[in-house]
Protein backbone atom coordinates (compact mmCIF):
# COMPACT_ATOMS: atom_id res chain seq x y z
CA UNK A 1 0.00 0.00 0.00
CA UNK A 2 1.39 3.69 -1.08
CA UNK A 3 1.46 6.10 1.99
CA UNK A 4 2.09 9.56 1.37
CA UNK A 5 4.90 11.66 3.32
CA UNK A 6 4.73 14.08 5.45
CA UNK A 7 4.85 17.33 3.32
CA UNK A 8 2.02 15.59 1.34
CA UNK A 9 -0.70 14.94 4.32
CA UNK A 10 0.21 18.65 5.20
CA UNK A 11 -0.16 19.77 1.84
CA UNK A 12 -2.90 17.68 -0.28
CA UNK A 13 -6.36 16.65 0.51
CA UNK A 14 -7.80 13.35 -0.71
CA UNK A 15 -9.76 12.76 -3.90
CA UNK A 16 -12.68 10.52 -3.04
CA UNK A 17 -13.56 8.48 -5.72
CA UNK A 18 -17.28 6.56 -6.68
CA UNK A 19 -17.17 3.47 -8.99
CA UNK A 20 -20.44 2.69 -9.49
CA UNK A 21 -21.20 -0.41 -12.27
CA UNK A 22 -25.20 0.15 -13.11
CA UNK A 23 -26.37 -2.53 -15.23
CA UNK A 24 -23.23 -3.10 -17.85
CA UNK A 25 -21.97 0.20 -17.19
CA UNK A 26 -19.39 1.73 -14.82
CA UNK A 27 -19.77 5.43 -13.73
CA UNK A 28 -17.23 7.10 -12.38
CA UNK A 29 -17.70 10.01 -10.09
CA UNK A 30 -15.11 12.25 -8.04
CA UNK A 31 -14.34 15.38 -5.87
CA UNK A 32 -11.97 16.40 -8.39
CA UNK A 33 -11.65 15.91 -12.01
CA UNK A 34 -8.68 13.84 -12.47
CA UNK A 35 -7.44 10.17 -14.80
CA UNK A 36 -5.60 7.58 -13.04
CA UNK A 37 -3.73 4.95 -14.76
CA UNK A 38 -4.48 1.31 -14.56
CA UNK A 39 -1.95 -0.95 -16.63
CA UNK A 40 -1.90 0.36 -19.74
CA UNK A 41 -4.95 2.38 -20.15
CA UNK A 42 -6.14 5.67 -18.30
CA UNK A 43 -9.62 5.98 -16.00
CA UNK A 44 -11.25 8.91 -16.38
CA UNK A 45 -12.88 10.58 -13.30
CA UNK A 46 -15.42 13.52 -14.68
CA UNK A 47 -15.83 15.25 -10.85
CA UNK A 48 -19.70 16.06 -10.06
CA UNK A 49 -18.99 14.29 -6.54
CA UNK A 50 -19.88 16.80 -3.41
CA UNK A 51 -18.83 15.97 0.03
CA UNK A 52 -20.51 13.06 1.42
CA UNK A 53 -20.85 12.01 4.84
CA UNK A 54 -18.61 8.84 5.83
CA UNK A 55 -18.98 7.68 9.16
CA UNK A 56 -18.27 3.90 10.20
CA UNK A 57 -18.51 2.12 13.71
CA UNK A 58 -17.27 -0.64 14.97
CA UNK A 59 -20.42 -3.16 16.04
CA UNK A 60 -18.42 -4.83 19.28
CA UNK A 61 -20.08 -8.07 19.46
CA UNK A 62 -21.75 -10.78 17.00
CA UNK A 63 -22.83 -9.98 13.63
CA UNK A 64 -23.67 -6.70 12.17
CA UNK A 65 -25.90 -7.69 9.63
CA UNK A 66 -27.08 -4.57 8.83
CA UNK A 67 -23.69 -3.07 7.88
CA UNK A 68 -23.02 1.03 7.25
CA UNK A 69 -24.65 3.01 5.36
CA UNK A 70 -23.26 6.70 3.18
CA UNK A 71 -25.56 8.84 1.62
CA UNK A 72 -25.33 10.41 -1.85
CA UNK A 73 -26.70 12.79 -4.37
CA UNK A 74 -25.43 12.60 -7.46
CA UNK A 75 -26.20 14.02 -11.12
CA UNK A 76 -25.59 11.01 -13.33
CA UNK A 77 -25.36 11.19 -17.04
CA UNK A 78 -28.83 9.99 -18.27
CA UNK A 79 -32.47 9.87 -16.79
CA UNK A 80 -33.15 8.10 -14.41
CA UNK A 81 -36.47 7.98 -14.80
CA UNK A 82 -36.43 6.54 -17.96
CA UNK A 83 -33.86 4.36 -16.91
CA UNK A 84 -36.28 2.85 -14.69
CA UNK A 85 -39.35 2.75 -16.42
CA UNK A 86 -37.16 0.97 -19.03
CA UNK A 87 -36.48 -2.23 -16.44
CA UNK A 88 -33.09 -0.55 -15.46
CA UNK A 89 -33.42 0.27 -11.91
CA UNK A 90 -30.30 1.50 -10.09
CA UNK A 91 -31.73 -0.40 -7.30
CA UNK A 92 -28.82 -2.99 -5.81
CA UNK A 93 -26.32 -0.99 -8.34
CA UNK A 94 -22.70 -2.03 -6.82
CA UNK A 95 -20.86 0.94 -5.40
CA UNK A 96 -17.01 1.31 -4.52
CA UNK A 97 -15.92 4.60 -2.15
CA UNK A 98 -12.14 4.92 -2.67
CA UNK A 99 -9.53 7.87 -2.44
CA UNK A 100 -5.77 8.77 -3.93
CA UNK A 101 -3.70 11.66 -2.64
CA UNK A 102 -2.22 13.97 -5.49
CA UNK A 103 1.62 14.71 -5.19
CA UNK A 104 3.33 18.04 -4.52
CA UNK A 105 2.87 19.45 -7.81
CA UNK A 106 -0.93 18.32 -8.14
CA UNK A 107 -0.61 15.03 -9.93
CA UNK A 108 -2.16 11.71 -8.67
CA UNK A 109 -0.24 9.32 -6.37
CA UNK A 110 -1.54 5.81 -6.84
CA UNK A 111 -2.30 3.79 -9.73
CA UNK A 112 -5.90 2.48 -9.99
CA UNK A 113 -5.10 -0.42 -8.32
CA UNK A 114 -3.36 1.13 -5.13
CA UNK A 115 -6.13 3.43 -4.65
CA UNK A 116 -7.25 3.29 -0.76
CA UNK A 117 -10.63 1.28 -1.12
CA UNK A 118 -12.72 2.41 1.75
CA UNK A 119 -16.07 1.26 1.44
CA UNK A 120 -18.21 -0.92 -1.28
CA UNK A 121 -21.84 -1.42 -0.92
CA UNK A 122 -25.22 -1.59 -3.22
CA UNK A 123 -27.65 1.18 -3.85
CA UNK A 124 -30.36 0.92 -2.03
CA UNK A 125 -33.63 3.56 -1.12
CA UNK A 126 -33.26 5.81 -4.34
CA UNK A 127 -35.38 9.26 -4.73
CA UNK A 128 -35.47 10.73 -8.55
CA UNK A 129 -37.77 12.69 -10.76
CA UNK A 130 -37.41 16.03 -8.58
CA UNK A 131 -38.97 18.85 -10.15
CA UNK A 132 -36.46 21.23 -9.37
CA UNK A 133 -33.61 19.04 -10.46
CA UNK A 134 -32.07 17.86 -14.08
CA UNK A 135 -33.19 14.07 -15.23
CA UNK A 136 -29.44 12.65 -13.77
CA UNK A 137 -30.46 13.63 -10.33
CA UNK A 138 -30.76 10.55 -7.70
CA UNK A 139 -30.47 10.57 -3.97
CA UNK A 140 -29.36 7.19 -2.44
CA UNK A 141 -27.51 5.54 -0.10
CA UNK A 142 -24.75 3.22 -0.98
CA UNK A 143 -25.32 0.51 1.80
CA UNK A 144 -23.10 -2.52 3.06
CA UNK A 145 -25.38 -4.65 4.41
CA UNK A 146 -24.56 -8.49 3.19
CA UNK A 147 -26.16 -9.72 0.41
CA UNK A 148 -27.20 -12.73 2.33
CA UNK A 149 -29.64 -15.64 0.93
CA UNK A 150 -32.02 -16.68 3.30
CA UNK A 151 -31.37 -20.37 3.55
CA UNK A 152 -32.10 -22.70 5.88
CA UNK A 153 -28.77 -24.25 7.34
CA UNK A 154 -29.86 -27.89 7.69
CA UNK A 155 -31.72 -27.83 4.07
CA UNK A 156 -28.01 -26.48 2.70
CA UNK A 157 -25.93 -29.45 4.65
CA UNK A 158 -27.98 -32.23 3.97
CA UNK A 159 -30.65 -32.05 1.43
CA UNK A 160 -34.20 -31.42 1.14
CA UNK A 161 -34.53 -34.65 1.11
CA UNK A 162 -32.21 -35.35 4.24
CA UNK A 163 -35.19 -37.00 6.17
CA UNK A 164 -36.46 -40.20 7.58
CA UNK A 165 -38.20 -41.32 4.52
CA UNK A 166 -38.02 -44.37 2.23
CA UNK A 167 -38.32 -42.45 -1.16
CA UNK A 168 -35.54 -40.22 0.45
CA UNK A 169 -33.15 -42.90 1.94
CA UNK A 170 -33.49 -45.53 -0.45
CA UNK A 171 -31.42 -45.54 -3.56
CA UNK A 172 -32.80 -48.27 -6.13
CA UNK A 173 -29.51 -47.65 -7.91
CA UNK A 174 -27.53 -48.67 -5.09
CA UNK A 175 -29.53 -51.15 -3.70
CA UNK A 176 -27.45 -54.29 -4.17
CA UNK A 177 -24.79 -52.78 -2.43
CA UNK A 178 -26.42 -50.99 0.42
CA UNK A 179 -25.79 -52.12 4.10
CA UNK A 180 -29.82 -52.08 4.62
CA UNK A 181 -30.64 -55.23 2.41
CA UNK A 182 -32.44 -56.69 5.38
CA UNK A 183 -34.93 -54.24 5.42
CA UNK A 184 -35.01 -53.67 1.41
CA UNK A 185 -37.92 -54.26 -0.54
CA UNK A 186 -37.63 -53.81 -4.62
CA UNK A 187 -34.83 -51.26 -3.82
CA UNK A 188 -36.99 -49.32 -1.27
CA UNK A 189 -35.86 -49.35 2.37
CA UNK A 190 -38.75 -50.45 4.69
CA UNK A 191 -38.63 -47.26 6.60
CA UNK A 192 -40.45 -47.89 10.05
CA UNK A 193 -43.34 -45.39 10.68
CA UNK A 194 -41.62 -44.48 14.78
CA UNK A 195 -39.64 -41.57 13.46
CA UNK A 196 -40.64 -40.91 10.06
CA UNK A 197 -40.58 -37.31 8.62
CA UNK A 198 -37.95 -36.20 11.07
CA UNK A 199 -34.89 -34.52 9.49
CA UNK A 200 -31.44 -35.94 9.41
CA UNK A 201 -29.37 -33.41 11.89
CA UNK A 202 -26.31 -31.83 11.61
CA UNK A 203 -23.59 -32.71 13.75
CA UNK A 204 -20.62 -30.77 14.30
CA UNK A 205 -17.15 -31.37 16.56
CA UNK A 206 -16.73 -33.99 19.12
CA UNK A 207 -19.76 -33.54 21.74
CA UNK A 208 -19.50 -36.65 23.55
CA UNK A 209 -17.55 -36.11 27.09
CA UNK A 210 -17.46 -33.99 29.47
CA UNK A 211 -15.79 -33.26 33.02
CA UNK A 212 -18.44 -33.05 35.66
CA UNK A 213 -18.91 -30.84 38.23
CA UNK A 214 -17.32 -33.49 40.87
CA UNK A 215 -14.05 -34.21 39.08
CA UNK A 216 -11.79 -32.41 37.12
CA UNK A 217 -10.77 -35.58 35.54
CA UNK A 218 -13.51 -38.32 35.18
CA UNK A 219 -15.60 -38.02 31.72
CA UNK A 220 -19.15 -38.36 31.63
CA UNK A 221 -20.52 -39.54 28.36
CA UNK A 222 -23.42 -37.57 27.11
CA UNK A 223 -26.11 -38.19 25.14
CA UNK A 224 -26.17 -35.08 22.90
CA UNK A 225 -27.41 -35.51 19.67
CA UNK A 226 -30.63 -37.50 18.38
CA UNK A 227 -30.80 -40.78 16.42
CA UNK A 228 -33.91 -41.93 14.25
CA UNK A 229 -34.82 -45.41 13.29
CA UNK A 230 -34.77 -46.09 10.07
CA UNK A 231 -36.00 -50.15 10.64
CA UNK A 232 -35.49 -53.55 12.06
CA UNK A 233 -34.66 -56.61 10.49
CA UNK A 234 -37.62 -58.47 9.91
CA UNK A 235 -35.71 -61.84 9.93
CA UNK A 236 -36.59 -64.95 12.90
CA UNK A 237 -32.80 -63.90 14.53
CA UNK A 238 -32.90 -63.37 17.77
CA UNK A 239 -29.59 -60.81 16.94
CA UNK A 240 -31.65 -58.17 14.92
CA UNK A 241 -29.92 -55.64 13.45
CA UNK A 242 -31.59 -51.88 14.05
CA UNK A 243 -30.34 -49.13 11.71
CA UNK A 244 -30.35 -45.79 13.87
CA UNK A 245 -29.77 -42.27 11.61
CA UNK A 246 -27.16 -40.40 13.54
CA UNK A 247 -26.46 -37.15 10.62
CA UNK A 248 -27.02 -36.28 7.41
CA UNK A 249 -23.68 -36.41 6.19
CA UNK A 250 -20.59 -38.27 6.66
CA UNK A 251 -18.99 -37.90 10.07
CA UNK A 252 -15.70 -37.77 11.38
CA UNK A 253 -16.54 -41.21 14.33
CA UNK A 254 -16.00 -44.94 13.36
CA UNK A 255 -18.07 -45.49 16.56
CA UNK A 256 -21.05 -44.21 19.14
CA UNK A 257 -22.89 -45.17 22.13
CA UNK A 258 -26.29 -44.53 21.58
CA UNK A 259 -28.89 -44.34 24.70
CA UNK A 260 -32.50 -45.22 24.83
CA UNK A 261 -34.60 -42.57 27.11
CA UNK A 262 -34.37 -44.56 30.10
CA UNK A 263 -30.60 -44.22 30.44
CA UNK A 264 -29.27 -47.68 29.16
CA UNK A 265 -26.51 -47.67 26.58
CA UNK A 266 -24.98 -49.63 24.34
CA UNK A 267 -22.18 -48.88 21.69
CA UNK A 268 -22.76 -49.42 18.04
CA UNK A 269 -20.15 -49.12 14.87
CA UNK A 270 -20.85 -46.15 12.20
CA UNK A 271 -21.78 -46.59 8.10
CA UNK A 272 -22.12 -44.36 5.88
CA UNK A 273 -24.52 -44.96 2.87
CA UNK A 274 -26.05 -42.48 0.21
CA UNK A 275 -29.93 -41.58 -0.51
CA UNK A 276 -32.17 -41.12 -3.66
CA UNK A 277 -30.38 -37.70 -4.47
CA UNK A 278 -26.71 -39.46 -3.42
CA UNK A 279 -26.56 -37.09 -0.44
CA UNK A 280 -24.50 -38.94 2.19
CA UNK A 281 -25.88 -40.04 5.69
CA UNK A 282 -24.52 -41.73 8.57
CA UNK A 283 -25.95 -44.39 10.52
CA UNK A 284 -25.23 -46.79 13.56
CA UNK A 285 -25.89 -50.48 14.06
CA UNK A 286 -27.49 -51.95 17.25
CA UNK A 287 -28.74 -55.51 17.44
CA UNK A 288 -31.45 -56.42 19.66
CA UNK A 289 -31.85 -59.95 21.69
CA UNK A 290 -33.25 -60.84 24.74
CA UNK A 291 -30.60 -59.40 26.80
CA UNK A 292 -29.88 -56.32 24.72
CA UNK A 293 -28.84 -53.33 26.72
CA UNK A 294 -31.56 -50.54 25.15
CA UNK A 295 -34.83 -50.55 24.24
CA UNK A 296 -36.06 -50.99 20.81
CA UNK A 297 -38.76 -48.16 19.75
CA UNK A 298 -40.30 -50.66 17.26
CA UNK A 299 -41.53 -52.41 20.48
CA UNK A 300 -42.12 -49.32 22.30
CA UNK A 301 -42.71 -45.92 20.17
CA UNK A 302 -42.01 -43.46 23.26
CA UNK A 303 -38.59 -44.83 23.05
CA UNK A 304 -36.24 -42.31 21.77
CA UNK A 305 -32.02 -42.56 20.88
CA UNK A 306 -29.64 -40.21 21.76
CA UNK A 307 -26.29 -40.55 20.28
CA UNK A 308 -22.71 -39.26 22.76
CA UNK A 309 -19.73 -38.87 20.46
CA UNK A 310 -17.10 -41.30 22.43
CA UNK A 311 -14.38 -41.92 19.45
CA UNK A 312 -11.30 -39.67 21.17
CA UNK A 313 -10.17 -39.09 16.88
CA UNK A 314 -13.58 -38.54 15.62
CA UNK A 315 -16.69 -36.06 16.05
CA UNK A 316 -19.61 -34.90 13.16
CA UNK A 317 -18.83 -33.18 10.29
CA UNK A 318 -15.70 -32.78 8.17
CA UNK A 319 -13.92 -29.91 8.22
CA UNK A 320 -14.02 -28.48 4.90
CA UNK A 321 -10.85 -26.20 5.60
CA UNK A 322 -8.50 -28.88 8.04
CA UNK A 323 -8.00 -31.99 9.25
CA UNK A 324 -9.95 -34.11 11.35
CA UNK A 325 -13.55 -32.92 12.54
CA UNK A 326 -14.88 -29.19 12.07
CA UNK A 327 -14.70 -27.69 16.12
CA UNK A 328 -12.53 -24.45 15.52
CA UNK A 329 -15.11 -21.63 16.27
CA UNK A 330 -13.20 -19.70 13.54
CA UNK A 331 -13.33 -22.33 11.15
CA UNK A 332 -17.55 -23.00 11.99
CA UNK A 333 -17.91 -19.24 11.06
CA UNK A 334 -16.47 -19.41 8.18
CA UNK A 335 -18.30 -22.70 7.43
CA UNK A 336 -21.62 -20.86 8.22
CA UNK A 337 -21.20 -17.90 6.07
CA UNK A 338 -20.12 -19.92 2.99
CA UNK A 339 -23.96 -21.25 2.95
CA UNK A 340 -25.15 -17.93 2.59
CA UNK A 341 -23.55 -16.80 -0.85
CA UNK A 342 -22.56 -13.50 0.56
CA UNK A 343 -19.16 -12.14 -0.39
CA UNK A 344 -16.65 -13.11 1.99
CA UNK A 345 -12.64 -11.72 2.83
CA UNK A 346 -10.99 -15.25 3.47
CA UNK A 347 -7.56 -13.04 4.30
CA UNK A 348 -9.02 -11.76 6.84
CA UNK A 349 -10.44 -15.07 8.11
CA UNK A 350 -7.34 -17.02 7.32
CA UNK A 351 -5.61 -14.57 9.44
CA UNK A 352 -7.77 -14.90 12.75
CA UNK A 353 -8.72 -18.61 12.35
CA UNK A 354 -5.62 -19.86 14.09
CA UNK A 355 -6.14 -17.45 17.25
CA UNK A 356 -9.33 -19.56 17.63
CA UNK A 357 -8.06 -23.37 17.47
CA UNK A 358 -8.74 -22.81 21.56
CA UNK A 359 -12.31 -22.71 20.94
CA UNK A 360 -14.42 -26.07 20.35
CA UNK A 361 -17.86 -26.26 19.79
CA UNK A 362 -19.86 -29.20 19.30
CA UNK A 363 -23.42 -30.01 18.93
CA UNK A 364 -26.68 -30.49 16.41
CA UNK A 365 -28.82 -28.44 14.49
CA UNK A 366 -31.91 -30.77 13.52
CA UNK A 367 -34.55 -27.44 12.95
CA UNK A 368 -35.08 -26.58 9.53
CA UNK A 369 -35.81 -23.02 10.31
CA UNK A 370 -32.17 -22.27 11.62
CA UNK A 371 -30.16 -20.07 9.39
CA UNK A 372 -26.50 -19.93 8.96
CA UNK A 373 -26.11 -16.01 10.63
CA UNK A 374 -28.60 -16.86 12.86
CA UNK A 375 -27.15 -19.55 14.08
CA UNK A 376 -23.77 -18.06 14.68
CA UNK A 377 -25.13 -15.27 16.36
CA UNK A 378 -26.97 -17.34 18.98
CA UNK A 379 -24.59 -20.26 19.56
CA UNK A 380 -20.89 -18.86 18.54
CA UNK A 381 -20.26 -15.47 18.65
CA UNK A 382 -21.24 -14.58 21.90
CA UNK A 383 -18.59 -17.21 23.13
CA UNK A 384 -15.47 -15.73 20.57
CA UNK A 385 -13.30 -13.05 21.08
CA UNK A 386 -14.32 -11.99 17.25
CA UNK A 387 -17.47 -9.78 16.20
CA UNK A 388 -18.29 -10.09 12.41
CA UNK A 389 -18.73 -7.01 10.39
CA UNK A 390 -18.74 -6.09 6.83
CA UNK A 391 -15.58 -4.43 4.63
CA UNK A 392 -14.90 -3.43 1.38
CA UNK A 393 -13.91 -6.91 0.49
CA UNK A 394 -16.85 -8.82 2.33
CA UNK A 395 -17.74 -10.47 5.83
CA UNK A 396 -14.41 -9.92 7.67
CA UNK A 397 -13.71 -11.26 11.92
CA UNK A 398 -12.47 -8.59 13.89
CA UNK A 399 -10.14 -9.50 16.93
CA UNK A 400 -11.25 -8.47 20.08
CA UNK A 401 -8.63 -5.98 21.38
CA UNK A 402 -9.25 -6.41 25.07
CA UNK A 403 -9.65 -10.62 24.98
CA UNK A 404 -6.72 -11.37 22.03
CA UNK A 405 -4.06 -8.10 23.24
CA UNK A 406 -1.34 -9.93 24.19
CA UNK A 407 -1.95 -12.85 21.29
CA UNK A 408 -2.26 -9.95 18.33
CA UNK A 409 0.33 -7.74 16.70
CA UNK A 410 -0.16 -4.02 15.97
CA UNK A 411 -1.02 -3.64 12.22
CA UNK A 412 1.51 -0.38 12.70
CA UNK A 413 2.39 2.29 15.22
CA UNK A 414 1.37 5.83 15.40
CA UNK A 415 3.23 8.50 17.21
CA UNK A 416 1.05 11.47 17.99
CA UNK A 417 1.96 14.95 16.46
CA UNK A 418 0.73 17.38 13.62
CA UNK A 419 -0.85 14.63 11.46
CA UNK A 420 -2.26 12.69 14.29
CA UNK A 421 -3.73 15.10 16.91
CA UNK A 422 -5.59 13.85 20.16
CA UNK A 423 -9.02 15.54 19.26
CA UNK A 424 -10.39 14.40 23.03
CA UNK A 425 -9.67 13.54 26.36
CA UNK A 426 -9.68 9.63 27.17
CA UNK A 427 -13.63 8.93 28.30
CA UNK A 428 -14.97 5.58 30.12
CA UNK A 429 -18.26 4.91 28.48
CA UNK A 430 -18.71 1.96 30.33
CA UNK A 431 -21.30 2.33 33.13
CA UNK A 432 -20.59 0.25 36.39
CA UNK A 433 -23.71 -1.71 35.81
CA UNK A 434 -22.14 -3.92 32.53
CA UNK A 435 -19.23 -4.68 34.51
CA UNK A 436 -18.86 -8.10 35.19
CA UNK A 437 -16.10 -9.89 37.54
CA UNK A 438 -17.85 -13.06 38.60
CA UNK A 439 -19.05 -14.76 35.91
CA UNK A 440 -20.64 -18.41 35.74
CA UNK A 441 -20.93 -20.47 32.21
CA UNK A 442 -23.09 -23.63 31.83
CA UNK A 443 -22.04 -26.20 29.44
CA UNK A 444 -22.54 -29.38 28.23
CA UNK A 445 -25.98 -29.55 27.41
CA UNK A 446 -27.41 -33.09 27.44
CA UNK A 447 -30.18 -33.41 24.91
CA UNK A 448 -31.88 -36.48 26.32
CA UNK A 449 -31.85 -34.60 29.71
CA UNK A 450 -32.35 -31.12 28.18
CA UNK A 451 -30.00 -30.37 30.90
CA UNK A 452 -26.42 -28.39 31.88
CA UNK A 453 -23.90 -31.10 33.02
CA UNK A 454 -20.88 -28.91 32.93
CA UNK A 455 -20.45 -25.46 34.98
CA UNK A 456 -17.50 -23.01 35.19
CA UNK A 457 -16.92 -20.17 37.82
CA UNK A 458 -14.58 -17.05 38.03
CA UNK A 459 -15.14 -15.21 41.19
CA UNK A 460 -13.24 -13.00 43.37
CA UNK A 461 -14.13 -15.18 45.91
CA UNK A 462 -13.93 -18.77 45.41
CA UNK A 463 -14.62 -22.09 47.46
CA UNK A 464 -12.25 -24.21 46.46
CA UNK A 465 -14.67 -26.39 44.34
CA UNK A 466 -13.36 -28.05 41.49
CA UNK A 467 -15.32 -25.68 38.90
CA UNK A 468 -14.36 -22.09 40.71
CA UNK A 469 -11.40 -20.40 39.70
CA UNK A 470 -10.09 -16.70 40.03
CA UNK A 471 -8.10 -14.36 38.42
CA UNK A 472 -6.48 -10.60 38.87
CA UNK A 473 -9.24 -9.04 36.93
CA UNK A 474 -12.18 -10.38 38.99
CA UNK A 475 -10.12 -9.98 42.39
CA UNK A 476 -9.76 -6.35 41.26
CA UNK A 477 -12.80 -5.05 39.62
CA UNK A 478 -14.75 -6.61 43.04
CA UNK A 479 -12.65 -4.16 44.70
CA UNK A 480 -12.89 -1.24 43.07
CA UNK A 481 -16.57 -1.80 41.94
CA UNK A 482 -18.25 -5.07 44.43
CA UNK A 483 -19.62 -7.72 43.13
CA UNK A 484 -20.62 -7.83 39.72
CA UNK A 485 -22.08 -11.39 38.24
CA UNK A 486 -23.89 -12.59 35.16
CA UNK A 487 -24.22 -16.46 34.14
CA UNK A 488 -23.90 -17.39 30.46
CA UNK A 489 -25.58 -20.55 29.09
CA UNK A 490 -22.92 -22.21 25.72
CA UNK A 491 -25.65 -24.86 24.03
CA UNK A 492 -22.31 -25.63 21.50
CA UNK A 493 -20.22 -26.51 24.08
CA UNK A 494 -19.12 -29.78 25.79
CA UNK A 495 -15.38 -28.74 25.90
CA UNK A 496 -13.57 -27.89 29.52
CA UNK A 497 -11.23 -26.08 28.22
CA UNK A 498 -13.00 -23.96 26.21
CA UNK A 499 -15.78 -23.61 28.71
CA UNK A 500 -13.26 -22.26 31.16
CA UNK A 501 -11.49 -19.96 28.42
CA UNK A 502 -14.71 -18.43 27.67
CA UNK A 503 -15.42 -17.52 31.27
CA UNK A 504 -12.03 -16.07 31.46
CA UNK A 505 -13.00 -13.97 28.41
CA UNK A 506 -15.86 -12.60 30.02
CA UNK A 507 -13.84 -11.44 33.07
CA UNK A 508 -11.18 -9.75 30.72
CA UNK A 509 -13.77 -8.30 28.56
CA UNK A 510 -15.73 -6.52 31.37
CA UNK A 511 -14.21 -6.39 34.61
CA UNK A 512 -12.92 -3.04 34.49
CA UNK A 513 -14.32 0.01 32.63
CA UNK A 514 -13.19 0.31 29.11
CA UNK A 515 -11.45 4.12 27.60
CA UNK A 516 -11.68 5.88 24.56
CA UNK A 517 -10.08 8.86 23.04
CA UNK A 518 -10.43 10.63 19.58
CA UNK A 519 -8.12 11.74 16.92
CA UNK A 520 -7.89 14.27 14.36
CA UNK A 521 -5.72 12.51 11.68
CA UNK A 522 -3.94 13.89 8.04
CA UNK A 523 -6.17 12.77 5.40
CA UNK A 524 -3.62 9.71 3.85
CA UNK A 525 -4.49 8.10 7.21
CA UNK A 526 -7.44 6.99 5.19
CA UNK A 527 -5.69 3.49 4.99
CA UNK A 528 -6.55 3.09 8.81
CA UNK A 529 -9.69 0.43 8.74
CA UNK A 530 -12.08 0.13 11.58
CA UNK A 531 -10.97 -2.95 13.70
CA UNK A 532 -7.38 -2.07 13.05
CA UNK A 533 -5.13 -2.32 15.82
CA UNK A 534 -2.36 0.55 16.55
CA UNK A 535 0.61 1.04 18.55
CA UNK A 536 0.14 4.56 19.83
CA UNK A 537 2.36 6.95 21.33
CA UNK A 538 1.46 9.55 22.87
CA UNK A 539 3.87 11.46 25.40
CA UNK A 540 1.35 13.93 26.89
CA UNK A 541 -0.76 11.56 28.14
CA UNK A 542 1.87 8.62 29.22
CA UNK A 543 1.04 6.40 26.47
CA UNK A 544 3.84 4.64 24.75
CA UNK A 545 3.48 2.20 21.91
CA UNK A 546 0.16 1.69 23.93
CA UNK A 547 -2.30 -1.12 21.72
CA UNK A 548 -5.36 0.68 20.59
CA UNK A 549 -7.99 -0.33 18.41
CA UNK A 550 -9.77 1.39 15.71
CA UNK A 551 -13.89 1.75 16.87
CA UNK A 552 -14.63 4.53 15.06
CA UNK A 553 -13.77 6.37 11.64
CA UNK A 554 -15.15 9.39 10.35
CA UNK A 555 -14.68 12.15 7.68
CA UNK A 556 -15.04 15.90 8.73
CA UNK A 557 -14.56 17.26 5.52
CA UNK A 558 -10.96 17.99 5.74
CA UNK A 559 -9.20 15.41 8.03
CA UNK A 560 -10.41 12.05 10.00
CA UNK A 561 -11.74 11.69 13.17
CA UNK A 562 -10.89 8.37 14.50
CA UNK A 563 -12.07 7.11 18.18
CA UNK A 564 -9.97 4.40 19.67
CA UNK A 565 -10.03 2.03 22.54
CA UNK A 566 -7.53 1.64 24.50
CA UNK A 567 -5.86 -0.86 26.35
CA UNK A 568 -4.88 0.38 29.42
CA UNK A 569 -4.89 -1.27 32.80
CA UNK A 570 -2.16 -1.98 35.30
CA UNK A 571 -3.10 -5.98 35.16
CA UNK A 572 -2.86 -5.98 31.47
CA UNK A 573 0.25 -3.82 31.10
CA UNK A 574 2.83 -4.48 34.07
Amino acid sequence: MIRATESEWLSNGPVFLLDLTWGAKTYRFSTQTLSITKGNESIQYLGKLDTFDYDLKLQRFGYDGEGDSVPFAINFPVDIAKQHNDGNPIDGAIGEISFVLLDAAGNVAQNYDSRILLFRGVVSSPVYGHPNEPAGYVEFSLESKAIIERVSLLDAVVGLNGRIDAADLSNEDKASLSPFTDIISGGIIDVSEVHRGKRNPIVIGKPGKVISRTSTAALTSVPMSPGYTIGISPLTSSNKPMFILIAGHRVESSSVVIFDSEGNNTTANVGTFVGSENNIFSFATVFFHPSAPIKSSLVDESVEYWVSWIDDDGGGLPSPFSSGVLENGGEICLWALSKTGARIDYDSWNAVIPLLKRYKFAGFINDPEVEPIQFLESEILPFLPISITIGPRGIKPVPNLRILGSQILEDFGIVAGSTFRRASPISSPTSTGELINQVDINYSLSGKNNRYLGSIRITPKPRNRNYEYSNDYSVTSHQLFGLKSATFSANFVYDYFTANQIARDKIREFALPKRTIQYEAAPAFGFVNIGDIIALTDSDIYLEKMKCQIISKKWTGSSWLFTLEIEQNKIVNR
